[in-house]
């Protein structure tokens, strides 16, 4: 269990995802498999999401060995457009299996009869099942609340499989959905399928996104906080000489 955790996070941090990934998906699998206990909700897509990883550049540069690093400078010119290709193929496979899952959950959603009434979320929040959680009453005791919640999910899961492939609403939709499994995550208290559907939603963007994300939140910030949260200059090159 502890092997499988420390290859975990470092498979989390890119640290040699090659070889890192496929360990991390033998430990995860066999832990599953060995106790059924552990598993809540989101397993089965865990599996599916972590076979696609597998194929994604998931890599972190900084924190690549030294030697690893060297291997990569040599690589062809082919095999590194290989590896774009299966990297944009995982993805896309990602976001299809994400719009293939909101996409049957909606549909046999709006044939129940609680969710065309919009009071769904009042009986799945006083459920024995999912009733973990103070804040579910917090919601089950308004009808405007449990009104709104059922509404939105469907409107949300009906959106997701055809906005998320498009670029002018893919990042609203992806703060909708990271918003929605916050919200299961606080009222049904599921912390592992929560987690597992946010991470599934944080691999569909890529590192361009994240760095002008970080940039746009950089520029908000305080001028105090920036200068705090400046990264270090480099150190100056020490010239040797051979003797």
């Amino acid at each position: 269990f502890w092997a499988g955790l420390a290859v975990t996070v470092l498979w989390a941090a890119g640290v040699a995802p090659v070889v890192t990934g496929p360990v991390c998906f033998a430990f995860t699998w066999s832990l599953l498999s060995r106790n059924n206990f552990v598993q809540d909700a989101g397993w089965n897509l865990l599996r599916i999401l972590m076979v696609y990883a597998l194929f994604a550049d998931t890599s972190f540069a900084a924190l690549a060995p030294i030697r690893l690093r060297k291997i990569a400078a040599r690589v062809p010119p082919v095999l590194i457009v290989m590896r774009g290709m299966l990297h944009n193929g995982a993805v896309a496979l990602i976001l299809f299996q994400l719009s293939l899952l909101y996409a049957t959950s909606v549909f046999y959603k709006i044939q129940g009869h609680k969710w065309q009434d919009g009071t769904l979320l009042y009986y799945v929040l006083r459920s024995n099942q999912f009733d973990l959680s103070w804040t579910g009453s917090l919601v089950w005791h308004s009808a405007f609340l449990v009104a709104i919640g059922t509404y939105a999910t469907l409107l949300f899961q009906a959106a997701y499989p055809f906005w998320i492939w498009q670029r002018p609403y893919k990042y609203a939709v992806a703060i909708a959905a990271v918003g929605f499994h916050l919200g299961i995550l606080v009222t049904m208290a599921l912390p592992f399928f929560s987690t597992i559907m946010i991470v599934a939603e944080a691999m569909l963007f890529g590192d361009d996104e994240y760095r002008r994300a970080y940039a746009w939140v950089r520029s908000k910030l305080p001028e105090r906080v920036r200068s705090a949260a400046a990264e270090p200059a480099p150190a100056p090159a020490v010239a040797t000489t051979g003797g």
